[in-house]
C-alpha cells in the first residue's frame, strides 16, 4: 500500500453548525472560534479529493491540527464521503493547549468515491472558551505496494483490541500478499491501536527473509504506539517448526507484545531452525503466563541475533527463563540496552544461553550491554559453552530475597560422548570479560559471579567493576596464568569464595 497523497485544508475552511453560539474570526491561517454559551457546537471541513483513475482511491488517517482554551474539548470526530459516513471516533474527550495535532487511523482503509468531509464536535464548559484549527489533512493511499509496505488496516484489521479473528484474518492476508512479492519480503506495518491476535495469524512466516514486522514509536503517556495481545494457548505466537528452511533478516521493531493469560511463548524456534539477522529492537515484552517464556531457542543454528532497547516482564508466579536460548554454533548475539523485570518469586534465570553442539563446536561472541536486571533471585545470566563473552554496564537489584542462584553462573555444556555412553564431554566457556558492572546482592552459597573454567589458563577478567561475592572455580588454583584478573575498582574488593585466589591491577 503506497501513500499517494497527503492532502491538507486551511482552517478558514471552517463551516459551524451553530453560528449564533458564539462568534468566529478569520485570520491569515487559522479560523478561532469563541463560544458565548456552555453549549456544544459542531465544525465542518472539506477537504480536496483527488481523482486517481489508475488506483482505487483509498483514505487511511485524517488529522485534525488544532489549539484550544482550558475548557474546549473535542469530543468526536466523523469522517464521510459525500453523504456516506464512513467511520467516526466518539469519547474522545481532547484538548490541546499548545498547537498539536490529533490524528484518526481508520480501522480498514476506506474507498472514497465522491468527496471527503470531516465533522468535529466540541464541547464548552463555560461562555469564555475558545478553539483554534489551522488545518484539517488526509492521507491517500492506492494498492500499490511498490514500496513493499503492508499495511495491516488494507486488509481488514481493526486495532481495536476486541477480536482476535478479524485483526489474525488481515495479518495471514497481508503476509499472503508478501509472500507473493518477487524477493518475498516486506514490512508489516500496524499502525496505532490494540491488535488482538490468535495462534494463526503468523502461521505463514517461515522463509520470508527480509520481513519486517513494524508498529509505530511507542508513547503509553500519550496514549499512542502499537500494542499485539497474544491469546494463543497452544504455540507460540512467532514459531518456526523444526528444519525449516533459512529464515533472514527477520525483524520486529517498535511495537508492545503482551502474552495474555494462558497464552504461549511469544517467540519459539524449533530444534535446526536456521535463523540470522534476527533483530528486536524498541520493543516492551510481557508475559501474565508463568509457563511461558519470551524467547524460546531449541537448538537453533543462529548468526547475528540483536536483541535491542527492550523492556521486558514476566508475570507472577514465572517459572521460566525469560530469554531462552541454546543454539548450535551461534556467533554474534547481542543484548543492548535492555530492562528485564523478574517477579519476586522466579524460580529461573532471566537469560540462559547453551552451546549445545557435540564435538567441541564454537558458539561465540556474545556480548550484553547497559542492562539492568530486576528480581535476580534465581539468576541473571547463566552460560553454559559460550567462548568471547562480554559484559558491560550489567547490573543487577532483587526485592532484599536470599539468592537461590548465582547472578552471573557461567561453566562449560556438558554433552553425552558419543563413543562412550557412560562419559561427558564439555564445550568449554572462556574469554570472559565484566567491564563496569555492579552486583553485590550475592552470598557465599550464591555469589555475584561464579565461573566454573575448565581452561586454567583462561581465567575471566573484571575491569572497574563492583561485586559482592566472587567464585573461579574448576580448580585454577593459584596459578598466575590461571588466576581471575581484577583492574581496577580498588576500594571495593569482592568477597572471594573457594580456592579463588585474583591478580589484582
Amino acid at each position: 500500500m503506497t501513500l499517494g497523497k497527503t492532502i491538507w485544508s486551511n482552517g478558514r475552511s471552517l463551516q459551524v453548525e451553530y453560528p449564533e453560539r458564539g462568534t468566529i474570526e478569520y485570520q491569515g491561517f487559522s479560523a478561532i472560534y469563541r463560544g458565548n454559551v456552555a453549549k456544544p457546537n459542531l465544525f465542518y471541513f472539506s477537504i480536496p479529493t483527488p481523482v486517481d483513475i489508475s488506483d482505487k482511491r483509498q483514505v487511511g488517517t485524517i488529522s485534525l491540527r488544532f489549539r484550544s482554551s482550558e475548557g474546549a474539548f473535542v469530543e468526536s470526530i466523523e469522517i464521510y464521503d459525500g453523504e456516506r459516513k464512513i467511520d467516526g471516533k466518539d469519547k474522545l474527550h481532547v484538548r490541546h493547549t499548545q498547537w498539536n495535532t490529533k490524528k484518526i487511523d481508520l480501522p480498514m482503509f476506506q474507498e472514497i468515491h465522491w468527496g471527503l468531509g470531516v465533522s468535529v464536535l466540541v464541547n464548552f464548559a463555560s461562555d469564555v472558551q475558545w478553539i483554534e484549527f489551522s488545518a484539517v489533512g488526509a492521507d491517500f493511499f492506492s494498492d500499490d505496494y511498490s514500496d513493499n509496505i503492508f499495511n495491516v488496516r488494507c486488509f481488514g484489521a481493526k486495532g481495536d483490541g476486541h477480536d482476535d479473528s478479524t485483526d489474525s484474518e488481515a495479518i495471514r492476508n497481508a503476509i499472503s500478499a508478501i509472500r507473493k512479492t518477487p524477493n518475498a519480503t516486506g514490512i508489516l506495518k500496524f499502525p496505532n491501536g490494540t491488535y488482538k491476535v490468535n495462534s494463526k495469524a503468523f502461521n505463514d512466516i517461515h522463509g520470508l527473509n527480509g520481513l519486517v514486522i513494524e508498529g509505530t514509536t511507542i508513547s503509553e503517556l500519550l496514549g499512542q504506539g502499537t500494542t499485539i495481545q497474544y491469546t494463543g494457548k497452544d504455540k507460540a505466537m512467532l514459531f518456526f517448526e523444526d528444519n525449516e528452511e533459512r529464515n533472514l533478516y527477520f525483524s520486529i521493531r517498535d511495537i508492545k507484545i503482551q502474552g495474555l493469560p494462558g497464552a504461549g511463548h511469544l517467540l519459539h524456534t524449533k530444534e535446526n531452525v536456521s535463523l540470522s539477522w534476527l533483530e528486536i529492537n524498541r520493543v516492551v515484552l510481557s508475559h501474565s503466563n508463568p509457563k511461558s517464556s519470551l524467547v524460546v531457542m531449541e537448538d537453533t543454528y543462529a548468526a547475528h541475533m540483536s536483541f535491542r532497547n527492550i523492556i521486558a516482564w514476566l508475570g507472577k508466579g514465572a517459572e521460566e527463563v525469560a530469554f531462552n536460548i541454546k543454539g548450535k554454533r551461534w556467533f554474534q548475539l547481542e543484548f543492548d540496552n535492555m530492562k528485564i523485570n523478574m517477579p519476586k518469586n522466579v524460580t529461573k534465570p532471566a537469560i540462559n544461553l547453551e552451546n549445545t553442539a557435540p564435538g567441541g563446536e564454537t558458539a561465540a561472541g556474545t556480548s550484553l550491554r547497559r542492562i539492568t536486571f530486576q528480581g535476580t533471585r534465581a539468576g541473571a545470566v547463566r552460560v553454559r559453552g559460550v567462548q568471547y563473552i562480554f559484559f558491560e554496564h550489567v547490573g543487577t537489584g532483587d526485592y532484599e530475597d536470599i539468592p537461590i542462584r548465582p547472578a552471573f553462573d557461567i561453566d562449560a555444556y556438558m554433552y553425552p560422548d558419543p563413543n562412550d555412553a557412560k562419559k561427558r564431554r564439555a564445550n568449554t566457556a572462556r574469554r570472559i570479560t565484566f567491564m563496569n558492572c555492579v552486583s553485590t546482592s550475592g552470598t557465599e552459597e550464591n555469589p555475584d559471579i561464579q565461573v566454573g573454567n575448565r581452561h586454567p589458563n583462561e581465567a575471566p577478567v573484571l575491569i572497574n567493576c563492583r561485586i559482592g561475592y566472587l567464585d573461579v572455580q574448576g580448580g585454577l588454583g593459584r596459578s598466575i596464568i590461571g588466576r581471575p584478573i581484577i583492574i581496577g575498582a580498588s576500594n571495593y574488593r569482592a568477597n572471594l569464595v573457594g580456592d579463588t585466589f585474583p591478580l589484582h591491577i
